[in-house]
């Protein structure tokens, strides 16, 4: 048996390899362990690397717009090839795509944390300042959010509208519940056409300020001047 494994085919060393470790008749455990570290943290530098190109890709599309990006630029700003952009994504749309998804993935974790303030009014705020908070500290990685999406396939369309409904629902329940708790104080208008008007307002500030400029003052005082604009 032992004479047979040796004069084994090079071209079937692996297929051998293999073999001896399902038979138990190998112990390769240390080199095993080894392997699954290098894998652990090929992993982490993937996740890593396409965190960097999503940030990349999203000043990009920011700055000169879906048509106005081309992957060729995203790649040479990260030193890298266009062939390489595809280990990640599979198209232009598929990138603009994960932009929008990461952005409005962390806006959702953030929002969602704070609807454990029981007050309606409170929440609300709180929900605009830090959302105009993850524009000015985390720009560009929000800058897709800002951005039509309409250049997108239907299939990508659909899916961008869907994350950006899950945003507008806890924004318009933080509203409904204010409205039923103290209608008195709030003025009476449609309540989507409010939040058209809240959202169109804090999305405008990364435009003009810059996350140098005090973000959590401006954040404040905006957020200040929006909910006293809505009050009765």
């Amino acid at each position: 048996m032992i004479v047979s494994i040796l004069i084994i085919p090079y071209e079937c060393f692996d297929f051998f390899i293999l073999l001896c470790i399902f038979l138990g008749g190998v112990c390769l455990e240390k080199e095993n362990t080894k392997l699954e570290l290098g894998d652990l943290d090929f992993t982490e530098k993937s996740i890593n690397r396409k965190r960097e190109i999503l940030t990349i890709a999203s000043d990009f599309y920011f700055k000169y717009g879906y048509h106005g990006t081309t992957l060729e630029a995203i790649a040479a700003k990260l030193g890298i090839t266009r062939a390489a952009l595809y280990r990640y994504f599979t198209s232009k749309d598929d990138l603009f795509f994960q932009c929008h998804e990461a952005a409005y993935g962390q806006f959702l974790k953030e929002l969602e944390l704070l609807t454990q303030i029981r007050n309606p009014e409170i929440r609300l705020t709180k929900m605009l300042e830090g959302h105009i908070l993850l524009l000015l500290r985390d720009f560009p990685t929000f800058g897709p959010i800002l951005l039509s999406f309409r250049s997108l396939p239907d299939e990508y369309r659909k899916r961008v509208n869907s994350l950006r409904m899950k945003v507008e629902r806890i924004y318009l329940e933080a509203i409904h519940e204010w409205r039923r708790v103290s209608p008195q104080s709030i003025k009476e208008m449609d309540d989507q056409f409010l939040l058209n008007v809240l959202l169109s307002s804090v999305n405008a500030v990364p435009r003009w300020g810059k996350r140098e400029d005090y973000p959590g003052t401006i954040a404040k005082e905006v957020v200040s001047i929006l909910i006293d604009g809505i009050k009765k």
